[in-house]
């Protein structure tokens, strides 16, 4: 019963996720550093990240264009009330995106004087930055079991609209990812660096969002036992649970490690298995649910002669 076609589709959806991750969110997490750039090499810090986006700044949506097709067509009780109950966060982040890829453009050909340039870096930091903060917001608020599940009947618009999303649970995913971003893009530029004193710019980068992450992610554990028991209970107290975390420990502290010892491959690589791991884990916790206490994969799946052709 376990391998019937609705999980094939969910599981392509989450494969989708972790490589929009490991791409768009490191695309993401590059404007994020460029907001940070400082210090003597700060120029040298942004032309890096310019010339590491160029080749696929903004291709890196098509992941995100996949596991929006697939929910629409296999999954329409849930695209529909995703993207009714969560359409602010859902703009904000729309708004976002095309923010980001704006400035990113314009700046690459706008005039190269310091009042112009400074404008759209500040611009492609802001649709960095609240793109991915928003993605986790859905995130976080689709796994909390508090969207609404009945139709919007004229009843409180901050009720049905925003009280889902505007959170505690929500909010600290939403900057649990946003630090993700920003780590792994911190990963990613350090060995394109092309001298060591810019290497070890990015690598204190990432080894301070490591830090962050390791602390979020406590306090998103905390914050679940009250807002999110489904994903606290199912992290800490299912069979699977202390292995996972075991796993999870092993591979966060090889990142420090690798940091330290400047293996950049090696850094590189764990990040982005913690990475994996971390959204593995948010999968596994709300399983078998795509919205938890309302839709889960069965229930809410289109029927097989869609699905089916779909996988195909």
């Amino acid at each position: 019963m376990m391998w019937m076609a609705e999980y094939y589709v969910a599981a392509v959806m989450l494969l989708a996720l972790c490589v929009y991750l490991l791409t768009g969110g490191a695309d993401f997490g590059s404007g994020i550093l460029d907001l940070l750039c400082a210090g003597p090499r700060a120029s040298k810090q942004r032309q890096l990240i310019s010339k590491t986006l160029a080749p696929v700044w903004e291709a890196n949506h098509v992941w995100l264009i996949l596991i929006i097709i697939l929910l629409f067509v296999c999954f329409p009780s849930v695209f529909s009330t995703v993207s009714i109950v969560l359409h602010i966060p859902i703009t904000i982040m729309l708004v976002g995106i095309t923010l980001r890829g704006a400035a990113f453009i314009f700046r690459t050909h706008d005039l190269d004087t310091t009042h112009v340039q400074r404008r759209w870096n500040l611009l492609f930091a802001i649709g960095s930055i609240i793109t991915p903060f928003m993605l986790g917001v859905c995130l976080g608020a689709v796994a909390s079991g508090n969207l609404p599940t009945e139709p919007y009947l004229g009843g409180s618009f901050y009720d049905y609209f925003i009280g889902p999303w505007l959170q505690r649970f929500p909010m600290m995913i939403g900057s649990l990812t946003l630090l993700l971003c920003a780590f792994l893009s911190s990963l990613y530029l350090t060995p394109r660096a092309h001298n060591e004193e810019l290497k070890q710019d990015f690598r204190h980068r990432a080894f301070g969002f490591a830090i962050l992450i390791a602390l979020a992610a406590f306090i998103t554990l905390y914050t679940a036992k009250s807002d999110a028991p489904l994903i606290y209970n199912q992290l800490l107290y299912q069979t699977w649970s202390l292995g996972f975390q075991v796993v999870m420990a092993f591979i966060a502290v090889s990142v420090f490690i690798a940091l330290f010892l400047k293996q950049d491959l090696l850094a590189k690589l764990t990040g982005m298995a913690q990475a994996v791991c971390m959204i593995s884990g948010w999968a596994l916790a709300q399983f078998p649910y795509l919205i938890v206490d309302s839709h889960t994969i069965l229930q809410s799946a289109a029927s097989p002669s869609i699905l089916i052709p779909v996988l195909i």
